[in-house]
């Protein structure tokens, strides 16, 4: 059965017979484009006439993660979830959302993973972004995993269907995830340190600038609760000017530099650079509903 509501009136989504489009029993109807996804997205929900990350952004993306830099940040979401996988329901498919999923490169391993840690279980994978670029990117990756384009503040999820979700390096909406998590489902969440990409910000500013970790005025949910932490400090080395430019596409700082620092990021041959991230996990207690 598909997790999916109708982004209009929240009624369930069901693929039609064709494989072509997701229809309601109000009879919204949403053809799955070529590529693979659907587009959920209303346009009240759209801040801009194309809201997310561009095209520039997706392409760079997609080159620095798929060089495998960030490998890292995988492995410690893996190792900070599975300690815990073991307490989730077996006797049903578990899903999983990924929101503000980029082009799906922690989607598709995360997914990976997961299948290949329980074989015994079927495993029902969906990755929600913005972006049209980024979700086309994504399908490009895994073309078993669900891709929608839709608004991660009124996700186009059924209530309680989800056994994981991941919020990584964007804004956390915990009562929007709290709503799809079943009963002890897990949220896992990713965080910048304030250390992280040190060495490329004294590259690109003059003057450096204290890295704050901006505090968190999304409301938290009561149904959430800390299960487990985990900080990932490495240092990787970048080995090229082409790759530090597709790093620093991937984060503000490409919008706050000058075009001189931009440049001459290009012109360096390799810079060591310290990875900072937070890992938590929450698990939404049994006894709630919502």
């Amino acid at each position: 059965m598909s997790p999916l509501i109708c982004p209009v009136c929240a009624s369930p989504l069901a693929l039609l017979s064709n494989g072509k489009s997701y229809a309601c029993g109000n009879n919204h109807l949403f053809d799955r484009a070529r590529q693979g996804y659907t587009n959920l997205l209303l346009n009240q929900h759209k801040k801009s006439r194309l809201p997310g990350d561009t095209s520039e952004m997706v392409e760079a993306r997609t080159a620095f993660l798929n060089a495998g830099y960030y490998q890292a940040i995988v492995d410690g979401i893996i190792a900070l979830l599975q300690p815990h996988m073991a307490q989730l329901d077996r006797n049903q498919a578990l899903n999983y959302t990924d929101i503000a999923c980029g082009e799906g490169y922690y989607t598709c391993a995360l997914e990976q993973s997961f299948t290949q840690s329980f074989p015994e279980n079927r495993f029902i994978s969906t990755g929600i972004d913005i972006s049209t670029p980024a979700i086309k990117a994504a399908c490009r990756r895994n073309k078993n995993i669900t891709w929608l384009v839709a608004n991660a503040t009124a996700l186009p999820i059924e209530t309680g269907s989800q056994q994981l979700a991941s919020y990584l390096f964007c804004r956390v909406d915990y009562q929007e995830a709290a709503r799809i998590l079943a009963p002890g489902g897990m949220l896992v969440i990713a965080e910048t340190g304030t250390e992280h990409l040190l060495e490329l910000r004294k590259a690109i500013y003059k003057h450096l600038k204290a890295e704050t970790v901006a505090s968190d005025t999304c409301q938290k949910s009561d149904s959430l609760e800390l299960l487990d932490t985990l900080h990932v400090l490495k240092s990787l080395s970048v080995k090229s000017g082409e790759m530090l430019m597709n790093l620093l596409k991937m984060t503000p700082h490409y919008w706050r530099s000058s075009s001189e620092a931009r440049t001459s990021l290009a012109t360096l041959d390799a810079l060591d650079l310290t990875l900072d991230i937070k890992l938590t996990l929450f698990r939404k207690s049994t006894g709630s509903q919502h």
